[in-house]
């Protein structure tokens, strides 16, 4: 991918939709119950380590766009459903840090303090 090319932008984003819909990922901003008998990080499946890839390319090449804190949030959904807290609990904080006004915000700081690593 060229990083300055005509596209990059409209690139980056479709690989993320293809991957969100080939991975059938949920919108909603809800987080699911988690089982606290076992809180040990679990293997992020092939499939949703290389939705995380594409993610980073949309955070690195389209830092402006207004999808932006979806995509996080999505990564950081990814990280917590798979017991990855400390990766997850960084995303979390930056859209509460950054992105305070968007409607995701609400959900970051209830698994923040949900979630406990020790």
């Amino acid at each position: 991918m060229d990083p300055k090319g005509k596209y990059v932008k409209e690139a980056a984003y479709a690989a993320v939709l293809a991957w969100k819909n080939a991975l059938n990922i949920d919108d909603s901003g809800a987080m699911p119950d988690k089982d606290k008998k076992d809180l040990k990080p679990r293997q992020i499946p092939a499939g949703q380590q290389k939705m995380i890839a594409a993610f980073d390319t949309y955070i690195k090449y389209v830092p402006d766009a207004p999808e932006l804190v979806k995509i996080k949030y999505r990564k950081a959904r990814i990280f917590y459903d798979y017991n990855h807290f400390d990766d997850a609990v960084k995303l979390f904080r930056d859209i509460v840090d950054h992105h305070v006004n968007d409607e995701l915000a609400i959900y970051s700081p209830t698994c923040c303090s949900t979630v406990s690593t020790s």
